[in-house]
């Protein structure tokens, strides 16, 4: 819309400066008007070029991003807060994936079923943070919301006493804690330096209940 309106201005500070000639007083002929329009297109191009390069790399791609995003900008893959502080997630969700029950056909393929799903929102945690929390933006958050649920409908489903999914809860609310401080100010210096100690405290958890769901089948 500016840049029709930069044509629209140009067009019309030409035209007024040299639709009449001082001396003759003669109407602009035809090759003035090529003249004109050649010398609009130009400055149109050249103000596109400006725009352009003022805004490459620094596009929102999302809507409900923390921090202002980079195009094809990326973590690297085995930083401490895309690799390293997932592997607390990653080791308890791999046993759960891999490890034996003593359960039944249906209890089994159940509980492999969910173990996928953790794993699932795991990966998308780490997908989140290796693109500087520009994609998946809200539903990297709604996706470990409704995980989390799933997780702690499948704890009282396999029996783990009411006492131990409450203290589970405890771990749910220092993890929330310690997002909320780390968001604080929305500073970028303090996410990146404070935020991947929050996957501990996930992996934590995570732990926790793998635990009791192990238990659970002896």
């Amino acid at each position: 819309m500016c840049l029709q309106y930069f044509s629209f201005y140009n067009m019309f500070s030409y035209i007024i400066e040299h639709i009449m000639d001082k001396d003759t007083d003669t109407i602009l002929k035809d090759e003035d008007l090529v003249t004109c329009f050649t010398d609009i297109e130009s400055a149109n191009d050249k103000t596109k070029d400006a725009m352009k390069e003022a805004s490459v790399g620094y596009t929102t791609t999302e809507t409900g991003c923390l921090f202002p995003c980079k195009e094809n900008h990326h973590r690297d893959f085995f930083s401490h807060m895309v690799f390293f502080s997932h592997l607390p997630i990653i080791i308890p969700c791999i046993i759960w994936i891999f490890g034996k029950n003593s359960g039944p056909y249906w209890s089994h393929v159940a509980d492999k079923l969910i173990a996928c799903i953790i794993t699932m929102t795991l990966m998308l945690s780490m997908m989140y943070h290796y693109y500087y929390e520009c994609v998946l933006c809200i539903f990297e958050e709604r996706a470990n919301i409704v995980g989390i649920i799933l997780l702690n409908v499948y704890l009282y489903y396999r029996g783990v006493p009411i006492k131990y999914i409450l203290i589970g809860f405890l771990f749910l609310l220092a993890l929330q804690g310690s997002l909320m401080a780390c968001r604080l100010h929305n500073d970028r210096a303090i996410f990146e330096k404070y935020h991947p100690y929050c996957h501990y405290v996930a992996g934590a958890y995570v732990f926790y209940c793998v635990y009791h769901i192990q238990q659970s089948f002896k």
